[in-house]
């Protein structure tokens, strides 16, 4: 299981094997069968919906029935394997002098994929360039084929896992539609 290359990775392993819950595909398939599929076939009945975002329906179907396979990719990615937050949106990051950056939450902390977190952060190709920067000043590196690989998928779950809130809220609250559409282009691919 040690693996040279990612010696930090390794210590966090260690540290937190069998005490922190891990995303697995157990909890992928809850996370689609559970909590997003009923909301996204119930909206589909919604003549407004339809008009909307009836060009993502296919698209979001076939992203949906191919993530459960493809996201093996990203748990089972041993060189991006630590601590994740799960659920870092703007909430749960506090900005203090515009110079410290404070993550708060944590009560869905997982072990998993690095890509888990940043897919729904680095949405601009400087800020994921940044971010990679900062992990290349660690030592851990992924070429340019993983990393994208990696990202495309995390990107595709986490659009599906987030638009769930807003297939309920997109017609009664105000900034719900644009949020949808955003998750919507996640999973398909900011077409």
């Amino acid at each position: 299981m040690y693996n040279a290359r990612y010696p930090i990775k390794y210590q966090v392993y260690l540290l937190f094997q069998n005490k922190l819950p891990e995303i697995d595909t157990r909890y992928v398939e809850k996370m689609i069968g559970e909590y997003w599929k009923p909301q996204w076939q119930a909206v589909k009945q919604y003549e407004q919906f339809i008009e909307l975002f009836g060009d993502y329906i296919p698209i979001i179907e076939s992203a949906a029935d191919a993530i459960l396979k493809d996201i093996q990719h990203v748990l089972n990615d041993q060189s991006s394997q630590t601590l994740i937050h799960n659920d870092l949106n703007p909430g749960n990051v506090l900005v203090r002098q515009n110079t410290e950056v404070i993550f708060i939450d944590w009560e869905e902390a997982k072990y998993g994929s690095l890509f888990l977190d940043i897919a729904m952060r680095c949405r601009t190709p400087e800020q994921m360039n940044g971010y990679r920067e900062l992990l290349s000043a660690q030592n851990i590196e992924f070429t340019d084929h993983h990393w994208n690989q990696m990202y495309t998928i995390a990107s595709r779950y986490l659009g599906l896992r987030y638009m769930t809130g807003n297939l309920g809220a997109w017609t009664t609250q105000p900034n719900a539609k644009d949020q949808l559409r955003g998750y919507l282009d996640m999973v398909a691919g900011d077409r």
